[in-house]
């Protein structure tokens, strides 16, 4: 039994290692190839190209529309329309009542007023005389004044200077607001010394001369304002509707006297005369203006107040060698003059000074 049983197990044992070696043999053996038959690669699967991120057009950029640079407005000389390059003086406009009787001539400081009013005063002319521009220092003679400065010098605001007056006319210069310095005033309100002065000279009542200065003094000190733009429209450009003129004849009629302007083409301004003769400064130089408006006024039965100035009425304008007609109008007191052209648009005046006939409807203005 022992034999078999080694015998059985003999024969397994060789058949295990048969078995092992006939795998060897199976798993050495080498799988033929196809000669000549390549290995068909896999088709790659292809990467999408990026798509590109597209590129913003950019947005022009408006071109900027440039601003203008604004036109400085020109500073101009306040009751002359002339282009100054620094600031006007800060003080009040001076007033001045001023004679023109043959004693009192020649007269001081008419030559430098921005503008000069002539009036009638009962059977004389008397000049109010308006500085702003210019300091003349010493003015005169000076003479009282009349009930016409109520109606004329409101919308000014100035210092009035004159000599005196009645008291009916002291009442309507404070109805009418006016600040005023008078020399019969003098002590009781006590001015500054220099305020006036006598030249003696010449003899009263046409010797009184008034200090521009110390009278700026007074009405700044007591707090007048400067003058705020300009009273009517100026130009350099000669308006239309004039026709030539060489001169003008005045006549206020009665014993006022006979008065004129003639054209100086060569100076270019327009020269006053009086009686004839030429109407002169202390220096001999015959007095002139840039423009000079005649302004014809109702005469009115009233020793108070001999003409109106408040209304409206003809008007001739003399600029450039030219005439002008056209119409005043000044509704209110506290109005200034307005010039009015034919076609009823405002007239300019000519840059610099101004002379202002009121030349009475009984008496006469010819053109030549």
């Amino acid at each position: 039994m022992i034999r078999r049983g080694r015998a059985v197990a003999a024969l397994l044992a060789a058949a295990l290692v048969a078995g092992c070696s006939a795998d060897q043999e199976v798993a050495a053996a080498p799988v033929p190839s196809v000669t000549g038959v390549e290995s068909a690669a896999p088709t790659p699967t292809p990467t999408p190209a990026p798509t590109p991120t597209p590129t913003a057009t950019p947005t022009p950029t408006p071109t900027p529309t440039p601003t203008p640079t604004p036109t400085p407005t020109p500073l101009v000389a306040p009751l002359t329309g002339v282009e100054i390059a620094e600031p006007p003086p800060e003080r009040p406009v001076l007033a001045v009542k001023i004679d023109n009787l043959g004693p009192s001539r020649p007269q001081t400081g008419l030559d430098e007023a921005d503008v000069v009013v002539v009036e009638l005063v009962e059977s004389a002319t008397r000049f109010l005389a308006l500085f702003h521009s210019t300091d003349p220092g010493a003015v005169g003679p000076v003479r009282s004044a009349r009930r016409v400065e109520a109606d004329l010098l409101p919308p000014y605001s100035p210092v009035l200077v004159l000599s005196g007056a009645a008291p009916v006319i002291y009442a309507a210069l404070d109805e009418a607001g006016l600040y005023r310095v008078a020399d019969d005033e003098r002590r009781e309100r006590g001015f500054p010394e220099g305020a006036f002065s006598r030249d003696p000279s010449r003899r009263a009542p046409h010797n009184l001369y008034a200090s521009a200065p110390v009278m700026w003094e007074l009405g700044a000190a007591d707090g007048l304002p400067a003058p705020d733009g300009t009273p009517w429209p100026y130009a350099q450009d000669v308006p239309d509707g004039g026709a030539p003129a060489g001169g003008v004849d005045l006549d206020y009629g009665g014993l006022a006297g006979a008065y004129g302007w003639d054209w100086d083409a060569r100076a270019g301004v327009w020269r006053r005369n009086q009686g004839g003769q030429p109407h002169t400064n202390p220096d001999g130089q015959q007095l002139g203006a840039d423009t000079v408006v005649i302004a014809r006024v109702a005469v009115v039965a009233n020793a108070e107040r001999p003409f109106e100035t408040l209304g409206e009425g003809e008007l001739t304008v003399l600029r450039d060698g030219q005439a002008f007609p056209g119409t005043w109008r000044k509704p209110e007191r506290g109005d200034h003059f307005a010039w009015l052209g034919a076609d009823g648009r405002p007239l300019p005046l000519k840059p610099g000074r101004t002379w202002i006939e009121l030349v009475p409807s009984t008496g006469s203005a010819a053109l030549r």
